[in-house]
């Protein structure tokens, strides 16, 4: 079975976001979010 969505959190916001294949998003912002650390939830 192939998973096609998935969930990721960000460990340094708290926020969630949800990621599929393909291309994905991510925002830098060197004054308000200058890195993400996502970690893959079940």
């Amino acid at each position: 079975m192939r998973v096609t969505a998935f969930a990721v959190r960000d460990l340094l916001t708290g926020d969630r976001y949800g990621w599929g294949h393909g291309a994905n998003y991510v925002r830098l912002d060197p004054l308000t979010r200058p890195a993400h650390v996502l970690r893959v939830e079940p």
